[in-house]
């Protein structure tokens, strides 16, 4: 005879559960369905306001330029768009700032003849269009900005590429009056005599208002090289360095450039073509004032060979730098490769992240104030596809937390790409989204690091057993904040005076499996087992409790326990996971009225239904239509009665 019946085991959602950051709000744009709107850049301002900036599809089939304010607390402050003259494709690519909460964005836009000009936009702090200006050479060919910046001087400097008469593009630097949008200045870049390709992707400036711009610019002798040029305030190119990753004679690209003001430097990073035929990572540093060449250093995964694409760097307060991207792996396929350097460009560390085994990128980096990393990007999974993902390394590289978010509408393709920080301790994170009804969305959420949550995560009993069987209850407590602390784990049973309780200790992170006192049951019946986490100053409260069922029989003959069991009622729901509308099945007819219910994760009530038994019915239709995605508990009105069932809803 099988004294015990099958364990039954209660976990939370371990996406929602177990995550070290929650969601302060989230936000998307959409610009219509089946319009794809795109997401370019942030930028977070002193007093919390957030800025963002992307394409967004129209009923006319076309793009428009997008810019969005947002509260600190979420809350929209306005949204604009931008459709350029010829009422044609208009694209953002940068968005900065000033004091002033004046907003300047750089992009390119379609005019009546059908090519690409540079435009700069500049709207007040309440949305108004201040200025718009355009730019093109004598001779209309396709031009376009993909960065600016703000210097102390009271301008706004852009950069991109402008095309010549012959269908070649050159490095493009213009710097407008901020105030008036009145142009100061225009600088071009071309590599003679190959009078060729020469792009320019970022700038910066450093605390003298000296700009420099980094890019790639083709060589007859060596091909794509990573072109860094140094201009004055008022436009004199002050030094040019030209780097090709020689031997080799490939394509090199300049991608981002940042001032280090505690060394008074520059850092390039890019990505450069080596011997196997592939990319790498690289990183350089020159002196600011005179272009002196410090340091450069290239990351190759070995022995995979294979490609390195460095997307992002960042210096910190004391000079190291940080670098990431995504990075081939044999066995892994793409990773998160995270790189820090040593002010002297000497290696600190390496951290690679892989989700399952797929493609997975990092976008974006930024260091804080006691020199954490956080790195923004995609993950690929099985079940999700990509999602938007965020890793955080403390200063030595030491990897502190992973968290994911998915789209749980769609399932699909959810892209992070920038990433910033704002007090008091937010993070800001954005990219694309995908909906099955809208296409492809802008999205923008804040998020914080939970500071203290304990969680009962699991809870391990029996079913049923007899009444002369011990029962040894066991749960999971887990420390899902980023703090080390201190709490208890209770467990009670009732009816009854049995309550058990543990003092834990719990790094972040980390879980502890705790075995309870036994209990020997008194008399047959149903016992309520209830197991909950207690933690001081405990931020999210709905991952605190377990509960389950226990049945208790008397001890009597095989064949009366074999029919007492077969009269436990059962409660299945299909389909599940399930849209709008499920149906539950008993195993047996119902005997008296029973009232189901629907709890969200956090305990309260959603939905009930009464269910009338008659004609020996086991078959109930179910409406969960206007109930929002994600995931719910169905039981009875009476605890005992059946087990509880989790249901996931999904659209």
């Amino acid at each position: 005879m099988n004294r015990f019946g099958p364990l039954f085991i209660i976990l939370l959602v371990p996406v929602l559960a177990l995550a070290q950051l929650d969601t302060v709000w989230l936000r998307t744009v959409d610009g219509g369905p089946g319009a794809e709107d795109i997401f370019s850049d942030l930028f977070v301002d002193d007093s919390g306001y957030i800025y963002i900036t992307g394409t967004t599809g129209t009923t006319s089939l076309t793009t428009d330029i997008f810019v969005g304010k947002y509260r600190a607390d979420g809350t929209v402050v306005w949204t604009t768009t931008y459709n350029g003259r010829a009422n044609q494709d208009d694209s953002a690519a940068a968005v900065v700032v000033d004091s002033m909460g004046n907003v300047f964005v750089c992009g390119w836009t379609i005019d009546t003849l059908m090519d690409l000009d540079m435009v700069t936009l500049k709207f007040s702090p309440s949305g108004q269009l201040l200025w718009k200006k355009t730019w093109f050479r004598t001779i209309n060919r396709d031009d376009a900005a993909h960065a600016l910046v703000l210097d102390r001087l009271g301008r706004v400097i852009v950069t991109g590429y402008s095309m010549d008469t012959e269908y070649n593009t050159d490095y493009c630097t213009i710097c407008y009056n901020a105030r008036t949008g009145d142009t100061v200045w225009v600088r071009y870049y071309n590599r003679t005599p190959d009078n060729d390709e020469d792009i320019s992707y970022s700038i910066c400036v450093d605390d003298s208002n000296n700009i420099y711009v980094t890019g790639t610019s083709y060589d007859d002798g060596t091909d794509y090289d990573i072109a860094t040029i140094r201009y004055s305030p008022n436009g004199t190119r002050t030094w040019l360095r030209r780097k090709n990753n020689w031997p080799w004679v490939g394509d090199d690209y300049g991608m981002k450039v940042v001032f280090d003001r505690t060394s008074r430097s520059i850092v390039v990073g890019g990505i450069v073509w080596d011997d196997n035929q592939d990319y790498n990572y690289f990183t350089m540093k020159y002196r600011a004032p005179t272009g002196e060449s410090l340091w450069a250093r290239a990351y190759n995964r070995y022995p995979a060979n294979n490609e390195d694409l460095l997307t992002a760097i960042k210096v910190d307060t004391s000079g190291n730098v940080f670098v990431t991207g995504t990075s081939f792996d044999d066995v892994t396929d793409y990773d998160i490769a995270t790189v820090s350097y040593t002010p002297a460009g000497i290696p600190r560390w390496t951290q690679r992240y892989d989700a399952e085994g797929f493609e997975d990128a990092g976008a974006d980096i930024v260091v804080d104030s006691i020199g954490s990393v956080f790195v923004l990007g995609t993950g690929e999974s099985r079940s999700n596809r990509m999602d938007l993902t965020i890793l955080k390394y403390n200063n030595n590289g030491d990897p502190l937390w992973t968290w994911h978010w998915d789209n749980q509408l769609s399932h699909n393709e959810d892209w992070g790409y920038r990433i910033a920080l704002c007090r008091p301790d937010r993070i800001i994170a954005a990219g694309t989204t995908y909906f099955d009804s809208t296409n492809v969305d802008l999205l923008v959420m804040k998020l914080y690091e939970v500071q203290h949550d304990f969680a009962a995560t699991a809870l391990f009993v029996p079913e049923s057993l007899f009444i002369t069987d011990t029962l040894f209850p066991i749960a999971v407590i887990q420390n899902c904040a980023v703090n080390t602390d201190t709490g208890y784990a209770y467990l009670k049973i009732e009816p009854g005076a049995y309550l058990d309780s543990t003092y834990l200790i719990l790094l972040p992170g980390a879980g502890d499996t705790v075995n309870f006192a036994s209990f020997l049951a008194d008399t047959a019946g149903n016992y309520i087992i209830t197991c909950w986490a207690k933690l001081a100053r405990d931020e999210r409260r709905f991952n605190d409790t377990l509960r389950a069922v226990l049945t208790v029989w008397q001890e009597t003959t095989a064949i009366k326990e074999a029919q007492a069991a077969l009269q436990r009622l059962e409660l299945t729901l299909t389909p599940n996971p399930l849209r709008a509308n499920g149906v539950v099945s008993f195993n047996i007819p119902l005997q008296n009225n029973l009232t189901l219910k629907l709890f969200d994760r956090t305990g309260s009530l959603v939905r009930e239904w009464k269910l009338n038994p008659g004609n020996g019915t086991t078959r109930f239709p179910l409406q969960f239509r206007d109930i929002p995605a994600g995931v719910y508990f169905l039981r009875p009105d009476r605890l005992g009665i059946c087990p509880t069932k989790k249901v996931v809803i999904q659209y």
